[in-house]
């Protein structure tokens, strides 16, 4: 997929990337969207930059598939585009054009008349469900890997409570893993 040469895939031969480049520095210096509040990477700035440009150049409406809230949020299984990355889109490429936020790619492929099976869609599903409870996981441990390192700074038996709940929260997150494998015959 990264390989493909195409105009619409960014890559290190396409010069175009160090205008990109600029664009997403000078949007993450203003702090505008999309973002988090603590981030230090450009990374959803290019990509941003990078979809401007390509809407641009080829004409054609926008479909963004992501499940990272920085460029919307979702509510009830719709996917809203975050305001201000809407406002923008319509006042840098056109008022008549489309963008379209969302969190599954087989929702994309449905829009653009790819035929989708209810076997992918169930299995993105159990993507998206996965990727759900990891997330859940990897910041749990993160948790208790920063208890553990700072335990002096707030006295032993308070860290060792805190590492505990931790725990505890950590292995009901992994019984939720483990259950949604039993559910799906793994």
């Amino acid at each position: 997929l990264f390989q493909h040469k195409s105009e619409i895939n960014l890559n290190r031969e396409n010069e175009i990337r160090f205008e990109i480049r600029e664009l997403a520095q000078k949007r993450f210096t203003l702090g505008y969207p999309p973002r988090k509040k603590a981030d230090n990477s450009i990374g959803d700035a290019v990509n941003w930059e990078w979809i401007i440009h390509c809407a641009k150049t080829t004409g054609k409406n926008i479909i963004i598939v992501t499940r990272d809230s920085d460029f919307g949020c979702n509510y009830d299984d719709d996917s809203h585009l975050n305001d201000w990355l809407k406002q923008e889109f319509k006042q840098r490429i056109s008022q008549k054009r489309k963008i379209v936020l969302t969190e599954k790619l087989t929702t994309a492929f449905k829009l653009v008349e790819i035929p989708v099976t209810e076997e992918m869609i169930e299995e993105e599903e159990n993507v998206i469900k996965l990727s759900k409870n990891n997330y859940n996981f990897h910041q749990l441990q993160t948790a208790i890997q920063h208890w553990q390192n700072n335990f002096n700074n707030n006295g032993l038996s308070e860290s060792m409570r805190r590492i505990s709940e931790l725990t505890q929260s950590l292995n009901n997150t992994n019984f939720l893993i483990d259950k949604n494998k039993e559910d799906d015959g793994e």
